[in-house]
């Protein structure tokens, strides 16, 4: 009786353990993907920027939209926020927060902010 007490303990703590992992693993691919795919729009917009010359603001953040949602694959709720965008000087900064439910139904949240500008 007292082995199928502790291995049952060993087995509960082996779920938890697991459990755990998968959670704080979860977090951190989603925030390298959100991080990955602000710097690809990022990049992408300023080198169309580049070769095409947006007309406005408006235009490059609709093609900034287009690029980074394109790279997004995780589900969750995205809050893209342009933070300055300048056609005239080549400047994009944006801030991306995405929320999300872990798997014992938390709501959690991460939040990356980047920055380009095109050197000339």
């Amino acid at each position: 009786m007292k082995q199928m007490i502790l291995g049952g303990c060993c087995l509960l703590l082996v779920v938890y353990a697991v459990y755990i992992n998968a959670n704080s693993t979860g977090m951190a691919s989603r925030e390298v993907e959100i991080s990955m795919a602000l710097s690809h729009g990022i990049s992408q917009t300023l080198e169309a920027h580049k070769s095409e010359r947006f007309s406005s603001e408006g235009d490059m953040e609709k093609y900034f939209y287009k690029v980074f949602q394109a790279q997004v694959m995780s589900d969750g709720k995205l809050e893209i926020y342009v933070i300055t965008s300048n056609c005239q000087y080549g400047l994009l900064d944006v801030e991306v927060t995405q929320y999300f439910q872990t798997s014992d139904q938390k709501e959690r949240k991460i939040t990356v902010r980047k920055c380009g500008i095109i050197e000339e």
